[in-house]
């Protein structure tokens, strides 16, 4: 997984300079608008996919039976009706929205239309592939996962290649039309790694009507988390188009594929630990539970603060070298982003854990009002007059309350102690937070710009940032785990 994260980042990030550089910063901008829309949809897929995932994992680690075939053959058919459902009511609230409410010139109307219609087809293949992806997880294939993303990443840059070269079509339509074929092979291929490795992925499809209503239960809850995440990640670039040219979402979009490299070091390591936090729930040893919730946060977070400091810092020279062209904002967008990506490692670990427990209603119906009202304090601060820099500030605080409530409620559902998780987890990160950064930022005011400068920083900035971690964040114990992991590894 640690492999597959620093090959899926750098080639993700070298894809977008690519991109950038065939496209345009107009038809990026425009791609990234237009992706938005139909991602709205998404909500009412990934809640359906968070409720396979863990019914899934919940059987495999529940000892007194095992429904797994029947788990997946219900969510087989049930995302297959969704998939439908979606394509059917996305296609015309989409359209209306995309000639309606966004600021696309003129001239680039018709490519916008064909890259809604790309992205429509292939998040319906998206949704009828979940249960599978979810089965891969919750058998812990890593190996497998890492592979298909690896595969994912290698895609979508021979794509970005391929538009380079050709000038005859309309390159923003034809990348859209690549994408969506190669994501459709993409996803035959999960099907036949599943099919050949699971044999409860070859059962005959049947529906089991009193499962299929509860994970319709859960998955209902679950709706308002994910139309949370939405409107963190695609409600804003919305919100941006309505009030900026799409020269903004572009910038936007440029962080955003940062902020995702960088959770890809936290994200490779929560992936792992995931159906280990369902199955020590579903076995009743809520004591290693509370252990992995506490470890799993906190080396989350150090994971992610390793690349995060030296990439803040030096986050202008970088944008300089990875871009022929930095659009306006980018550095700020980019250091904001980054800022409230490192706070969301508390909310990882105790979302799985709220969902394990199959209780979510209050877990999400509070964090989901608290996000959602980002939309509505920006709209009305932009409409008055306020800057594009006002709506990530919204975002910023939003995000720290919602992490308060989120310990609050997490611990009334898996009966952690909340002086526990204060000591055990936000103390030591917030100590390895503050002393971290010192050194390398004071390399960085001290010396030039340049690549001698980058090399120091980072240099530093790893240095400190592991020792920090090693020895202010970690108890005893898990400098005794890791010194071994790392001895068994060289």
């Amino acid at each position: 997984m640690y492999v597959r994260m620093i090959l899926v980042m750098f080639i993700s990030l070298f894809t977008s300079r690519v991109l950038l550089k065939a496209l345009g910063v107009e038809d990026y901008g425009i791609y990234n608008l237009v992706c938005g829309i139909v991602a709205f949809f998404q909500v009412l897929n990934g809640s359906l996919a968070d409720a396979t995932q863990r019914y899934i994992t919940f059987e495999l680690g529940n000892l007194s039976g095992n429904r797994i075939a029947i788990v997946f053959s219900t969510s087989i058919i049930l995302h297959l009706l969704l998939g439908v459902f979606i394509v059917i009511i996305a296609e015309p609230i989409g359209l209306w929205f995309l000639h309606n409410k966004l600021l696309i010139p003129a001239d680039r109307s018709i490519a916008s239309e064909w890259i809604f219609h790309f992205s429509v087809v292939s998040l319906f293949f998206m949704i009828i592939s979940v249960p599978y992806n979810a089965m891969i997880i919750a058998h812990e294939h890593m190996k497998a996962f890492a592979g298909f993303s690896i595969v994912d990443a290698l895609g979508k840059l021979l794509i970005a290649f391929v538009i380079t070269c050709h000038s005859r079509f309309d390159r923003l339509i034809l990348y859209g039309a690549l994408m969506v074929l190669f994501q459709i092979g993409l996803r035959f291929l999960y099907v036949f790694y599943c099919r050949n490795h699971f044999p409860e992925s070859n059962v005959k499809l049947e529906i089991d009507w009193n499962l299929a209503k509860d994970m319709g239960g859960f998955a209902t809850w679950t709706i308002i988390g994910n139309l949370a995440y939405v409107c963190i990640t695609q409600g804003i670039n919305l919100l941006l188009g309505m009030f900026f040219l799409p020269a903004i979402n572009a910038a936007r979009g440029l962080a955003a594929q940062i902020e995702s490299g960088v959770k890809q070091f936290a994200k490779s390591f929560q992936t792992a630990i995931n159906p280990q936090i369902t199955k020590q729930y579903a076995s009743g040893h809520l004591s290693g539970m509370h252990a992995l919730i506490f470890r799993g946060t906190k080396f989350s977070f150090f994971l992610m603060l390793l690349p995060l400091i030296p990439i803040f810092i030096e986050a202008r020279f970088l944008l300089n070298i990875w871009l022929s062209t930095v659009p306006d904002y980018t550095l700020f967008f980019t250091r904001i982003i980054l800022i409230i990506a490192l706070i969301n490692c508390f909310s990882n670990a105790l979302s799985v854990a709220a969902k394990a427990s199959g209780r979510i209603k209050t877990f999400e119906l509070v964090a989901c009002s608290l996000r959602l009202s980002i939309l509505p304090v920006s709209y009305f601060l932009l409409q008055n007059g306020g800057k594009v820099q006002v709506v990530f500030y919204v975002y910023l605080i939003v995000e720290i309350i919602a992490i308060i409530s989120n310990i609050i409620i997490s611990h009334k559902l898996v009966s952690f102690s909340v002086l526990s998780y204060c000591r055990n987890v936000i103390f030591p990160i917030v100590l390895v937070s503050v002393t971290a950064p010192a050194i390398p930022t004071l390399v960085y005011l001290n010396l030039s710009e340049g690549w001698g400068r980058f090399v120091l920083v980072t240099i530093t900035a790893l240095l400190c940032t592991f020792c920090s971690s090693f020895f202010l964040g970690l108890t005893k114990h898990e400098q005794a785990v890791v010194l071994g992991k790392i001895k068994s590894f060289l």
